[in-house]
């Protein structure tokens, strides 16, 4: 019996055995004309099969990109940290003061009852749940401002690093200058 190591049409590893006395086998045919090619061991590359044939990749810009989009983002989530506090249950306080203090702007009498969170801070961010509200929204509008100006340039360096064709323009792309959100800092 001839074994040999050969892959699927999946591109999945398969070890499997060729009868000696029967070649022709069709599994035997179908295996053998699907066999990845050789890859040195030392290569940037390897191949993938897409479907009907196999397609040289680059393991090595795919691993580039992956890592500099793991950097740009974890630089955009240091940078949020300088302006708000991290943590899920933060981020929906933070939320719900907006929409409560949007709510008592709008009211022409506002009763602190219908803002807790709001009331929690009268005596400490202002005298009454207006100001509070007036404070917060403040806040929230500035962070509004600096929240849209990191996300953009980390949608715009994720987008140029996936679509980066080497080293060298996965670097430019990853390499984000935040002068301008340090400004607000």
């Amino acid at each position: 019996m001839t074994k040999g190591h050969f892959y699927d049409a999946n591109g999945h590893s398969v070890y499997f055995g060729v009868r000696a006395d029967k070649p022709d086998l069709e599994a035997a045919h179908q295996f053998t004309t699907l066999r990845k090619p050789d890859v040195p061991q030392d290569a940037d590359y390897d191949y993938m099969f897409d479907g009907a044939s196999w397609v040289q990749t680059d393991h090595a810009l795919a691993d580039l990109q992956a890592k500099a989009a793991k950097r740009v983002n974890g630089e955009a989530e240091n940078y949020r940290l300088r302006f708000i506090t991290p943590g899920a249950g933060q981020a929906m306080t933070y939320l719900e003061k907006k929409l409560q203090a949007e709510a008592c702007l709008a009211d022409p009498s506002p009763d602190p009852a219908a803002y807790p969170l709001l009331a929690a801070e009268i005596g400490v961010r202002g005298a009454t749940v207006t100001d509070v509200a007036t404070v917060v929204k403040a806040q929230s509008d500035a962070w509004q401002t600096i929240g849209a100006l990191i996300e953009g340039k980390r949608q715009t360096a994720l987008v140029a690093i996936a679509a980066a064709g080497d080293k060298t323009e996965v670097d430019a792309a990853g390499t984000l200058d935040w002068s301008d959100v340090e400004a607000y800092a």
